[in-house]
Parts: structure tokens; C-alpha cells; sequence
């Protein structure tokens, strides 16, 4: 719908992922300044978007205190 927007395909659970936080994003561009400097300042080139997935941190339950009685 728009000359600066992208449009992913993503699965539900990447799409459930990447709303809560849990994908770090690293994106790489370029910027292209134009010859004619009374317009825009330039453009930018989207080289790739990449999403690494953040550890999950699962809670350990805490050790329970073993009472042994002598027999």
C-alpha cells in the first residue's frame, strides 16, 4: 500500500514471539544520498532484517533442605 513499507509473511507463533519481546532485531542498510540536494535527503536500502531468538529463562526450582535423622 505504501513506496516505504514491507510486508513478512510470518508464522503465528513467530508473529506471538516477536510481539512479546522475545526476537533480537538486527537490521543492516545503506544510505544512497540523491545528486539534487534540494529534495530529499536520500534514500535507504534495506540489505536483510534478521531475527535471533532471545534465550528463554526458564525458573529451577529451589533446592529443598534435606533433614536426614540419624537411625
Amino acid at each position: 500500500r505504501y513506496a516505504d513499507a514491507f510486508l513478512f509473511h510470518l508464522p503465528e507463533d513467530v508473529c506471538k514471539k516477536l510481539s512479546t519481546n522475545g526476537y533480537e532485531l538486527d537490521v543492516d542498510y545503506e544510505v544512497h544520498q540523491r545528486e539534487d540536494k534540494t529534495r530529499d535527503n536520500g534514500r535507504l536500502k534495506l540489505n536483510h532484517i534478521i531475527l535471533t531468538a532471545r534465550p528463554v529463562m526458564s525458573a529451577i526450582p529451589r533446592r529443598q533442605q534435606v533433614n536426614k535423622q540419624a537411625g
